[in-house]
């Protein structure tokens, strides 16, 4: 995974991975401490199953702590419905194969999960977190 800083906003590639089962893939958390918006795209080729975006404002990771603070697991919140248009359930060949989501999200940190439920292929989220100020 990489970070490229672009203009005032930062791009990730959040997620890219070959899914052969239905174990979650799963990317981040990733920091958001100096963003409002974020714009992500969501593509699966081969693939059915779900999206979930969650936000955590207590997450700490390790070797992380530059204000001295103690590493934590977090505890995150499921805000998918705050984007829009609407994440759709991901049918390969049907539906939801490339979508593109954005939100205002006031948060720590972020992370994107995607749950297989059938086939074998890849999975990627691609964004960029933005601030407006």
């Amino acid at each position: 995974m990489g970070r490229v800083v672009i203009g005032n906003g930062q791009e990730f590639d959040f997620l890219t991975k070959t899914v052969t089962d239905t174990t979650p893939a799963v990317a981040g958390p990733m920091d958001l401490a100096e963003g409002d918006w974020v714009g992500v795209q969501l593509v699966t080729t081969g693939l059915s199953g779900s999206w979930k975006i969650e936000v955590s404002n207590d997450f700490v990771a390790p070797l992380n702590n530059a204000y001295g603070q103690a590493q934590t697991t977090g505890t995150f919140s499921d805000i998918t419905a705050a984007f829009t248009p609407v994440i759709v359930a991901v049918v390969s060949g049907v539906s939801g194969e490339n979508q593109f989501v954005q939100a205002s999200v006031c948060a720590r940190c972020i992370r994107y999960t995607f749950t297989p439920t059938s086939g074998s292929g890849t999975v990627r989220a691609i964004g960029i977190v933005k601030s407006l100020s």
